[in-house]
């Protein structure tokens, strides 16, 4: 089942950030007040579900080795980790 994303604690300036592999969204990343938390949009990634990062490219990097570290289980690994804002979708 999904996890509701707790908006009420989120910055309501900041615009949630699509974390993507290979133009396949992973998850979603949402700042507070000093951090991002990341959370899982793919069983692939749910160990980094509820991750908090100071930075978002703390976050890629974790999200790029887990896939580098989970390769050899998965059909096609993706191979970079990218960003966008959810608005310029």
């Amino acid at each position: 089942m999904p996890r509701r994303l707790p908006l009420a604690a989120a910055n309501p300036h900041a615009a949630p950030v699509v974390i993507a592999m290979d133009g396949i969204a992973v998850g979603l990343a949402l700042h507070d007040k000093h951090r991002f938390r990341f959370f899982s949009g793919h069983p692939r990634f749910d160990l980094l579900d509820g991750s908090r990062f100071t930075r978002i490219e703390d976050l890629r990097w974790a999200v790029k080795r887990l896939a580098s570290a989970t390769a050899n289980i998965a059909d096609q690994p993706p191979h970079r980790a990218e960003t966008r804002e959810l608005a310029a979708m």
